[in-house]
């Protein structure tokens, strides 16, 4: 029982991080092209599909979430320092959440005149929200382990 739902939920969480990486999150229109925004930058769509920016903190960002993920399974014997990093990796996602909404509106505003619109790709802008929803079941999931052993120390300690 212990660590096997949590582990999924970490699990999962790093998984669905995974995805902005490699599709598109965002399409801006402008007078004569598109472009595509992941989590590694902006894309033109065209001929080439040239890399126009690279949004390296967003990746690394977003790396680290990914690892953190990853390494939380592993601190199994370490309950109250594997919630730590549980909080800390919803307050990064929610950073990524932030800083991939500003590298949007600043690569909007380099466009200039020739910006008409843009489309928020559904499908992968929600991963973020759905990864912090299963950090917040793996949370619950090592604090009701927490309490259960908690629990087992205190009849122990009885006798």
């Amino acid at each position: 029982m212990i660590q096997r739902k949590q582990s999924l939920w970490l699990l999962l969480a790093a998984l669905l991080l995974l995805v902005p990486l490699f599709f598109p999150y965002v399409v801006i229109t402008s007078a004569d092209t598109l472009f595509e925004g992941d989590t590694t930058g902006f894309t033109q769509l065209g001929a080439g599909d040239e890399l126009v920016t690279f949004e390296w903190p967003l990746m690394i960002l977003n790396f680290i979430i990914i690892i953190v993920s990853l390494v939380t399974i592993f601190l199994y014997k370490k309950r109250p320092l594997q919630m730590r990093l549980t909080v800390f990796n919803i307050l990064l996602t929610v950073g990524v959440m932030i800083l991939a909404g500003v590298t949007t509106y600043s690569f909007i505003s380099s466009l200039g005149e020739g910006y008409m619109g843009w489309r928020l790709k559904w499908l992968v802008a929600i991963l973020p929200l759905l990864a912090i929803v299963l950090d917040v079941l793996a949370y619950r999931a090592i604090a009701i382990d927490e309490m259960t052993v908690r629990s087992m120390y205190r009849l122990r300690d009885r006798k």
